[in-house]
């Protein structure tokens, strides 16, 4: 394996118009892990979902993330690393009013092609279905 810095704005987009870049794919690190950068606008958040098959690691580098798990939800200001272990319910979103970027490592690698899928075509409910269970993922509610 060779070094990659990966600098300020490189990264392969992973959303039309921006918001999430591949920083280190996969491919690069034999598959043990894949590091991406997420930018959230305020009122922004994820849906309540579940990895069946990689931990995450976001560490928080702008603005306040909060984190909802199935006890409730808590906020990561700047500065925070936040571990969710594989087979967790959760979901994390913009808690502020200014733009939250996080650093997310997936372990093992491979998130970004999950990205990949869900913006490669029509989004229909049925095939967005499909590619979760492809990637060993779940959506709740």
């Amino acid at each position: 394996m060779t070094i990659l810095i990966s600098v300020p704005g490189a990264g392969e987009a992973l959303a039309a118009g921006g918001g999430l870049w591949c920083k280190v794919p996969a491919e690069a690190t034999g598959g043990a892990y894949s590091v991406l950068e997420f930018v959230l606008l305020p009122g922004t958040r994820t849906p309540l979902h579940v990895h069946h098959r990689e931990d995450e690691i976001l560490i928080v580098v702008e603005g306040e993330c909060e984190i909802r798990e199935a006890s409730g939800a808590r906020t990561a200001p700047r500065g925070s690393v936040v571990r969710l272990p594989k087979d967790s319910v959760h979901a994390f979103g913009n808690a502020g009013d200014t733009p939250l970027r996080l650093i997310i490592t997936a372990i093992p690698g491979g998130l970004e092609k999950y990205f990949a899928a869900v913006t490669g075509g029509e989004a229909t409910p049925e095939r967005l279905s499909e590619i979760a269970r492809d990637f060993e993922m779940e959506f709740l509610g």
